[in-house]
C-alpha cells in the first residue's frame, strides 16, 4: 500500500502501437530462432545446450499448468469443456495449448512469433493433436480474437509495453461469449518502473525479453468498460526479477444476460 504511484503512459496512437508491436515481434522471432524453449520458461535447464536432458520436463510443465487451470474452471462450475472453444494468447510452442486441446472441443493459439508457431505446429502434429488452429499475430495489428468460451494467457502480457498490454486485455475480454471465463496473469507493479511512449520508441532495445506492468486499476476499468464481471484476483509470485514485483491472476467472466 505504501508503494508510490507509477508514471505510465497508457495512451498511444495506432501508428505508435504498430511500431511497438513490430519491435516486439522482431525480438521474439530472434528468440524463437536462438532459444525458443528458454524464451517460454526462462530457466537454465531449457537453454539449447541443456535441452536434451530437460525437454520432457518442459512438456510436463505444460501438462501440470493445464490441469491446474482446468481444476479452477471446475471449481467455477465451468462444465462440458468438450463442447467449448478455448483461446490462448501467447501460446509459444504449444506447451499448454496442446494439453488444453484434450479437454476443449476447439482451441485457438495466438502468438507474435512465426518461429514459435512453426515449432508448435510440429509438436501438435507429432502428438496427434488435430483440434488446434494456430494464428500468427506478427503484422503489427491488434485485431479481434476468435470468439470463445475460455480465454487463457500466462507469462505473456508482461513482455508488452503498457499501451499494448491494455489493448490485449481489452481484446481478450471482448472475445468472451456470455458465460465465458478469462484467466490471465500479469504484473501490476514494478518498483521504480516508468513508461513514456516516445522515450520507448526512440530508445535502442537493451534486452530482447522486456518486462512491463499494467496497473491493477486499469484491468478493473477494462472489465467494467466491456461489460464483464470480476470473479476474483489472486496474488502471483511467478515472476522473479531484481525489482519488487506485484503480480495478479485475474479471473473474469462475461455474465449471461
Amino acid at each position: 500500500m505504501h508503494y508510490p504511484r507509477l508514471d505510465i503512459d497508457l495512451d498511444a496512437t495506432p501508428e505508435q502501437l504498430t511500431r511497438m508491436l513490430m519491435a516486439i515481434a522482431a525480438a521474439w522471432e530472434e528468440m524463437g530462432e536462438d532459444w525458443p524453449h528458454f524464451s517460454v520458461l526462462s530457466e537454465e535447464q531449457f537453454l539449447p545446450r541443456n535441452l536434451a536432458r530437460s525437454l520432457d520436463r518442459f512438456w510436463d510443465s505444460g501438462e501440470s499448468e493445464a490441469e491446474t487451470t482446468l481444476s479452477l474452471l471446475r471449481q467455477l462450475s465451468f462444465g462440458n469443456t468438450a463442447a467449448k472453444t478455448c483461446v490462448e494468447y501467447g501460446c509459444g510452442l504449444g506447451r499448454v495449448t496442446i494439453p488444453l486441446s484434450r479437454q476443449f472441443g476447439q482451441v485457438h493459439g495466438y502468438d507474435i512469433s512465426a518461429r514459435h508457431l512453426l515449432l508448435a505446429r510440429q509438436r501438435a502434429e507429432a502428438v496427434g493433436c488435430d483440434n488446434v488452429r494456430f494464428h500468427h499475430r506478427g503484422d503489427g495489428l491488434l485485431a479481434p480474437l476468435t470468439t470463445c468460451d475460455f480465454f487463457y494467457s500466462r507469462l505473456v502480457f508482461q513482455h508488452n509495453p503498457p499501451p499494448v498490454m491494455r489493448e490485449l486485455v481489452r481484446l481478450a475480454l471482448a472475445s468472451l461469449r456470455p458465460g465465458g471465463i478469462a484467466i490471465f496473469e500479469l504484473p501490476v507493479y514494478l518498483s521504480g518502473y516508468a513508461f513514456r511512449v516516445e522515450e520507448y520508441l526512440n530508445a535502442p532495445r537493451k534486452e530482447r525479453m522486456e518486462m512491463h506492468c499494467l496497473p491493477q486499476r486499469e484491468v478493473f476499468a477494462l472489465v467494467e468498460a466491456v461489460g464483464c464481471s470480476l470473479i476474483e484476483v489472486r496474488e502471483d509470485r511467478t515472476v522473479e526479477i531484481k525489482q519488487e514485483c506485484l503480480g495478479n491472476y485475474f479471473v473474469i467472466t462475461r455474465p449471461v444476460t
